[in-house]
């Protein structure tokens, strides 16, 4: 244990033996005491070094930006430690931080460290050199641990929001900022031959990016995708909380299901234009994006929530179809084994949504609303039921249409609480379109559904991916 006597050295009594033996102990047990710092004396041994330089000022990047270096000083050195043998060096013990210190890194070839505040403050001991810090400078999440990059010549913060900042030779390969992470990221660990590094968090879950390769972890991990009905469920999921232990990521796209191909009526008014990832023609489509989503996150469980733009009236093929056509319903088919094939491909079970009823105000003069069509929902809710007799155990249905369409009939609320926003489509939303705009639905009433909406739905998402 490490204690500081407050006065000097002094025998309580008289040795009673006089034995070479004892005499070697006696001489020997100070000096060790002295050797672990345990010891003060009146007067210093030696004189500690300068304490190292912290950057305190300069430009504030965004996240993974490399930054200069500096060279004001955080944080001051106290007097010399007295009691310190010349053979130790001097640590940040000897200085006043400003924050308490997070973690730390070795230099390349063991003959110095990093130190890290989690204000993001660098001191660097030994042969360790300062490449910059995130000191004095705003953070949106405190730093809670940092890792040097393979050369040694550089090193990365990690923020417990997932944010990385990079300095001196150390590459950015990606962060978790923006991730809606259900866990703190508690740490980083690079890659040792270099070109990437893992991330983890405080539930288990691990993140890895550049050439760092998956391997698994600890933590249950939900991966929900589908289109911008799929993306406010999400929203509200996690405004109310996600259970304890469970990693959530909402990807929903917005203006975009599994459908592919423009342009499309939707509520009587035609689209010309919609999302680049189901427009059929753009290189990335929703198939190689859910992929690499697959990749990065390794669901045990993968939730798809699709069916508004599935009953929509497409162009496909020189005219005008939609889901009454046997011919596109028979697409529309092969579209969802396609994406159970994807979301599946890592092993996570699938777990299939029903799609709710839609009353969209104001509709346009086209195909009459078709999207308020009970029937044309029933006929792709079909469809969805349909997946579990195709393929097995691998996926399952929930009938989310039954809960949030009691009696079989579009709820804009249930027993006074809102459970669908003013646009008759999505679920209650909070800043999804424009973050600095107020939104038609409040965080209370978000918070409210997903709350009401998650007790029921999250014991058979998990039931899921239980095994």
């Amino acid at each position: 244990m490490d204690a500081t006597l407050a006065g000097p050295i002094r025998p309580r009594r008289a040795l009673r033996s006089r034995s070479p033996a004892f005499a070697r102990v006696a001489l020997v047990v100070p000096v060790l005491l002295l050797a672990a710092g345990v010891v003060a004396l009146e007067a210093p041994i030696a004189t500690a070094a300068a304490p190292p330089s912290s950057n305190a000022g300069g430009w504030s990047p965004g996240v993974g930006s490399p930054l200069p270096g500096g060279s004001a000083a955080r944080a001051t050195a106290q007097e010399p430690y007295r009691g310190r043998p010349a053979l130790l060096q001097p640590s940040a013990r000897a200085l006043v931080l400003a924050a308490p210190a997070v973690g730390m890194a070795a230099s390349a070839g063991g003959n110095g460290y990093w130190l890290v505040a989690s204000d993001g403050g660098i001191f660097s001991f030994g042969a360790a050199q300062f490449y910059g810090s995130m000191g004095g400078r705003p953070l949106d999440a405190p730093i809670v641990g940092m890792a040097a990059s393979a050369g040694g010549n550089g090193y990365w913060l990690v923020a417990s929001d997932g944010g990385i900042f990079s300095f001196g030779a150390a590459q950015f390969y990606g962060s978790a900022s923006g991730l809606h992470l259900t866990g703190r990221m508690i740490g980083i660990n690079p890659v040792p031959a270099g070109g990437g590094y893992w991330m983890a968090d405080s539930l288990g879950q691990v993140l890895e990016f550049g050439a760092a390769s998956y391997y698994g972890s600890a933590s249950p991990s939900v991966l929900q995708v589908g289109d911008s009905i799929s993306s406010t469920l999400g929203i509200d999921l996690a405004t109310a909380g996600v259970p304890h232990g469970v990693s959530y990521f909402d990807k929903g796209i917005l203006g975009c299901g599994i459908a592919q191909g423009e342009p499309v009526i939707a509520n009587g008014y035609e689209i010309a234009q919609i999302s680049p990832y189901c427009n059929g023609t753009s290189a990335t489509q929703w198939e190689q994006l859910w992929a690499a989503e697959v990749d990065a996150y390794a669901p045990q469980v993968a939730v798809l929530l699709v069916g508004y733009w599935e009953i929509a009236d497409r162009w496909r093929n020189g005219s005008w179809a939609n889901i009454t056509q046997p011919g596109f319903a028979s697409y529309l088919r092969h579209q969802l084994l396609t994406a159970v094939g994807i979301l599946h491909s890592k092993g996570a079970h699938v777990v299939l949504l029903t799609c709710p009823y839609f009353d969209q105000p104001d509709p346009g003069p086209l195909v009459p609303a078709p999207e308020s069509s009970s029937s044309r929902v029933d006929a792709w809710n079909a469809i969805v039921d349909q997946m579990p007799s195709d393929l097995g155990s691998e996926v399952s249905v929930v009938n989310l249409n039954a809960k949030v369409d009691p009696g079989g009939n579009f709820a804009a609320s249930i027993g006074g609480m809102t459970v669908r926003a003013p646009d008759g489509e999505h679920f209650p939303f909070y800043n999804l379109y424009q973050p600095t705009l107020a939104d038609p639905d409040t965080a209370a009433q978000a918070a409210q559904f997903g709350e009401w909406i998650g007790a029921w739905l999250w014991p058979q998402l998990l039931a899921g991916g239980a095994s």
